[in-house]
């Protein structure tokens, strides 16, 4: 039986735009040397809105006395550019501000707030705030540090009587299905709720996928960390560690610290880091290490209920080519 004529041509279609292309960035050297990119506590730090969805940061954070710059951050020969993006919607739907800490008003503090579904992608609207580190390269081993702090109000989603599969709040891209590039691939960091059960805690969850073209994706591993109930209204410290790699090779690993106590490791993975077709990898190009981006569902829930979806970030620092601690 012969293909309809419509599938034929939006085979001819993914075809011509993206299977000949390549990692953009697969046959460039890149050293090995560990490099402290950047770091701040946010002080300093102003946001600039460049469009509708777009606003850029600027600043130096003079309580630190080095790589303390956004300027010196996007000059990078690394980096490629860094903006807050949310996709869609307008200033009462979502924001990023530089806010107070709820704990200490003397300390800046970078925050995002969604408040109605602003990000109007196919099919359905979805609630989205992040922070993009786009078109980077020689970034092969990747780690952060911050501190991080969910609004009190989100314990709220305890008492959700649905399963909540994704909440984003890091998320790194070894080829983007949105640059043409052959084999895109992601490896994700949600909040989760596996149990739709009314009292039922929150975990973090780790996945990677590979993109089947059509908006498809194929789940190519996934772990819950369920030892660790995720607290609301308090600081901790997370550390993200990402080497690219095969099954063998490839690296994840995630830890958490609270109030300066013991370090829990809630990941520490061996597997793909990059699509298990790719035979030229360039790094992970795309980066959004500050991510809050989530369901229609989800954020209607909170607004229901007059909770504020909110998190808060401090003390963050990048590295690349070092390992974790």
């Amino acid at each position: 039986m012969s293909l309809p004529k419509y599938l034929i041509f939006i085979t001819l279609l993914v075809c011509i735009t993206s299977c000949n292309k390549k990692s953009y960035n697969c046959t460039k050297e890149c050293n090995t040397t560990k490099e402290l990119l950047f770091q701040t506590g946010f002080f300093g730090t102003e946001l600039h809105k460049n469009t509708k969805d777009w606003y850029s940061l600027s600043g130096v954070d003079t309580s630190l006395n080095q790589v303390n710059s956004w300027q010196e951050f996007q000059d990078h020969d690394c980096i490629g550019d860094i903006k807050i993006n949310y996709g869609d919607g307008e200033e009462s739907q979502r924001w990023a501000r530089i806010v107070p800490d709820p704990d200490n008003a003397d300390n800046s503090v970078l925050s995002f707030l969604i408040l109605e579904p602003n990000d109007k992608e196919p099919g359905k609207k979805k609630g989205r705030v992040q922070l993009d580190v786009n078109r980077n390269n020689c970034i092969r081993e990747y780690k952060h540090s911050v501190s991080f702090r969910l609004h009190p109000d989100m314990q709220a989603l305890e008492d959700w009587n649905q399963s909540l599969y994704w909440l984003s709040i890091c998320e790194f891209w070894n080829n983007a299905n949105w640059t043409n590039e052959k084999y895109p691939f992601r490896v994700t960091v949600n909040i989760v709720k596996p149990d739709k059960a009314v009292g039922t805690p929150l975990y973090f969850h780790a996945k990677a996928d590979k993109y089947k073209g059509l908006g498809r994706w194929e789940v190519v591993w996934e772990q819950l960390s369920d030892s660790f109930e995720i607290p609301f209204g308090t600081w901790m410290e997370l550390e993200v560690y990402i080497l690219e790699g095969n099954a063998e090779s490839g690296k994840f690993e995630m830890n958490v610290t609270l109030h300066e106590s013991e370090t829990i490791n809630l990941f520490s993975i061996t597997n793909y880091t990059q699509h298990p077709k790719e035979t030229c990898p360039d790094g992970f190009t795309e980066i959004h290490p500050l991510k809050f981006y989530t369901s229609e569902e989800l954020v209607n829930y909170m607004k229901q209920h007059n909770k504020s979806l909110q998190v808060y970030w401090d003390n963050w620092k990048v590295w690349r080519n070092a390992d974790v601690n």
